[in-house]
């Protein structure tokens, strides 16, 4: 007996020791921060990577810092980004205790800082040739030509679709992958409206270029049965009705638009005749949707009248009934004219006064000064565009018949290059002037926007023994964040808030009672713009006496163990969240007499109860439990992530490719998937095969030594790793340097 209690002593000796050594496992900070060149600028947007006893990434905020939570151990800090390379290039650490100013400071590289091209070419549908209508009132599809980048190459696309070219009232820009078409479901398209796509390409850094537009389509019902509405009025002439011509080669006429809300207008046709719907002058031929049309290589014989006639046609091909102009009687003119009108004194480049230069590369604009002619009258102007004074090879000579002013749409202008209007006249006997030539205009890119926001309305507000309020107004819609502390050195930063607002809203909690803070306010707008605000202060309110009582409990799986990192949050009289502990826990301390409610939120899972509320608390409130499990199907379907970006090839360095297939958080190992990681330089062109074979889901990694299909160093530049599994498809960036 003396023996067996012995050994009992020493059994439960053991079992403390135990006991204490689990309770003693520790969380610890490792925190930091990235600036440039040891200076005090920081440098927000760098990834940060955590390797060794434990494995994490985040990302650094604003005032340049980044943290992680780490278990005791021994571990690797490495920062990652394309805009810079840092000193030092990592850190190893060994964690015992909390761990601060593991900083780095960081040189910028050469970045590209030019646009892309825009899309060439736009077209609606599927296919290679443009369609112009669609069935079809809930999707929509485009397809476009590749944009090119020198520097940093394409990164991917944006779309926007609008009832109005350039418009994104239907589908707000959204961002593609490098793919050069999109299908766009779940839309409430309206019969008879024409949908336009929006274009602009993304290169390496995320500089966007201009936008290219669809030509649009309209959605047309298959169960229209009435044709559209007849054209109101049909007038000879360019402008309003005129009664008479001196031209015995060309006729000119417009009308009113038609319309058919059930499958819109596909089409006009106009004819010309001797008589009112007379058509032995010129056949029924098709003008687009075009509500105008001028005929030239005609015959016609003075004192004879001739008349137009109109109808439109809507997408199902129904027509509507025939509109006739009044006629225009062909009138002999002066054959005795044998000068030409006099020469246009100038032409203008823009709609008005003269312009040299624009940001448009699809549009030019001009409009000239009259030219007269007493004899025979000037029957119509002609123009023509090109890139030195007087050349016409972006638009050889176009009748604008007699206006004095022309748009040329659907351009594909070139950033730096001047363009030039030539403009000149003819007469009633064909007679034509010298040719007058604008000073051209050169196409510019747009300014950037270099202006950081303007803060005004600053205050602190809403002031208790433990809380604050801080609101403050910009002149653009802008980021919110709040730095504070008891000195002008701060110390605390909020969470950023990414919103874009001009008036800005931060809560402060868990301040000390009775005491004065320092704080001041960080904005950036949608240019990555910063502006911080001077220093200011507040003082919180003196200490009442306030009861308090505690909220908490543990957030456990199906095997009831604990669940690390759910997002725990409090509402009603009160407001906070907390991000549970490695045993689950959750605690909160609330005000006797609140009503409050708490909601526990975890990626992809579900719990029960979806949340708990309490009236009126007058006690403590343990046990409160939550039980969570992940729900199924996973909407991620892949992740990839270059670990080394930068490479040396000749020095024998290799960029790491981590890539996971399926879900990240629990990957079905069952299923496999066939996935191919290629790797393309800018210009498109296949380089490599570094992956390209069936792989059960779950992580995986690849190595590629900067090499080609013939085992050569690839030449210095930036790269694209592309890979596809299934439904995941994604691009990253690998830089070559020699």
């Amino acid at each position: 007996m003396k023996n067996f209690m012995k050994s009992l002593r020493v059994l439960l000796v053991g079992i403390l020791c135990l006991g204490v050594v689990a309770a003693n496992v520790s969380a610890y900070i490792l925190s930091g921060y990235v600036r440039v060149n040891a200076s005090t600028t920081p440098i927000s947007g760098v990834t940060i990577n955590l390797s060794g006893s434990g494995t994490d990434t985040t990302t650094t905020g604003l005032g340049g810092d980044y943290d992680f939570t780490v278990g005791a151990g021994n571990y690797v800090i490495t920062p990652v980004s394309a805009s810079y390379s840092f000193s030092p290039s990592s850190r190893a650490v060994s964690v015992s205790a909390d761990m601060f100013n593991q900083n780095f400071s960081g040189t910028p590289v050469s970045v590209d800082t030019s646009s892309p091209t825009a899309p060439g070419v736009v077209r609606d549908g599927t296919g290679s040739s443009d369609i112009n209508s669609t069935t079809s009132t809930s999707q929509l599809s485009a397809n476009w030509t590749a944009s090119a980048d020198a520097e940093s190459g394409i990164s991917g696309y944006l779309y926007a679709i609008g009832t109005t070219a350039g418009g994104t009232n239907t589908a707000a820009w959204t961002a593609l992958g490098n793919i050069l078409t999109v299908t766009r479901n779940a839309l409430s398209l309206s019969v008879g409206s024409t949908y336009y796509f929006s274009v602009k390409s993304l290169n390496g850094t995320g500089l966007t270029s201009a936008a290219a537009n669809s030509n649009g389509v309209v959605v047309v019902s298959t169960t229209d049965v009435t044709p559209p509405t007849t054209p109101g009025a049909v007038r000879d002439g360019t402008g309003t009705d005129i009664s008479s011509t001196y031209s015995t080669g060309t006729l000119s006429a417009n009308w009113d638009a038609s319309s058919d809300p059930q499958s819109g207008i596909a089409s006009y046709y106009y004819a010309i005749g001797t008589a009112p719907g007379a058509v032995n002058i010129i056949g029924w031929t098709n003008n687009g949707t075009n509500l105008s049309v001028t005929k030239v290589g005609l015959s016609l014989t003075y004192g004879s009248t001739y008349y137009f006639s109109v109808k439109a046609q809507n997408m199902i091909g129904l027509e509507s009934a025939v509109t006739n102009s009044n006629g225009q009687y062909a009138a002999q003119i002066n054959v005795g004219d044998t000068t030409p009108p006099t020469n246009i004194a100038a032409v203008r480049d823009g709609t008005g006064a003269d312009e040299s230069a624009t940001t448009l590369t699809t549009q030019l604009s001009a409009n000239w000064d009259v030219a007269v002619d007493n004899e025979s009258g000037v029957s119509a102007y002609y123009y023509a565009i090109g890139t030195t004074p007087g050349a016409v090879n972006i638009i050889g000579w176009t009748s604008n018949v007699d206006n004095r002013s022309v748009t040329c749409t659907g351009l594909s202008l070139v950033y730096g290059s001047t363009y030039y209007f030539s403009v000149k006249a003819q007469n009633g006997a064909s007679l034509q002037n010298s040719v007058t030539t604008s000073n051209g205009q050169v196409v510019l890119p747009a300014p950037a926007d270099v202006t950081p926001p303007v803060i005004s309305s600053l205050s602190a507000g809403s002031l208790t023994a433990t809380s604050a309020n801080i609101t403050w107004t910009t002149d653009e819609a802008a980021t919110s964040r709040v730095e504070y502390g008891l000195t002008a050195s701060y110390g605390f930063l909020t969470t950023l808030d990414a919103s874009l607002v001009t008036s800005h809203s931060v809560s402060l909690a868990g301040l000390v009672v009775g005491t004065q803070y320092h704080y001041r306010v960080i904005s950036q707008d949608a240019s990555a713009n910063i502006v911080t605000s001077a220093d200011a202060t507040f003082t919180t309110s003196a200490s009442t006496s306030v009861t308090t009582y505690t909220i908490s409990g543990n957030v456990r799986d199906s095997n009831v163990n604990g669940i690390s990192g759910v997002t725990v949050t409090l509402s009603g009289s009160a407001s906070a969240s907390v991000v549970t502990a490695s045993d689950g826990s959750y605690s909160f301390d609330v005000t006797a007499g609140g009503n409050y409610t708490v909601t526990p939120s975890y990626g992809d899972y579900k719990f029960a109860p979806a949340s708990r509320s309490y009236s009126n608390v007058t006690s403590n409130q343990a046990y409160q439990h939550f039980n969570g499990n992940p729900q199924l199907p996973f909407e991620i379907k892949g992740e990839i992530k270059v670990v080394n970006p930068k490479i040396d090839p000749e020095k024998g360095e290799k960029s790491r490719i981590s890539y996971m297939i399926g879900n990240s958080r629990t990957p079905d190992t069952t299923k496999t998937e066939h996935v191919t990681i290629k790797i393309y330089n800018v210009n498109g062109e296949f380089i490599k095969t570094v992956v390209d074979e069936n792989l059960p889901y779950g992580g995986h990694e690849a190595l590629w030594n900067g090499r080609n299909f013939s085992d050569e160093v690839a030449s210095s530049g930036v790269y694209l790793v592309r890979i596809e599994a299934g439904e995941f498809k994604a691009t990253k960036k690998i830089v070559v340097i020699k």
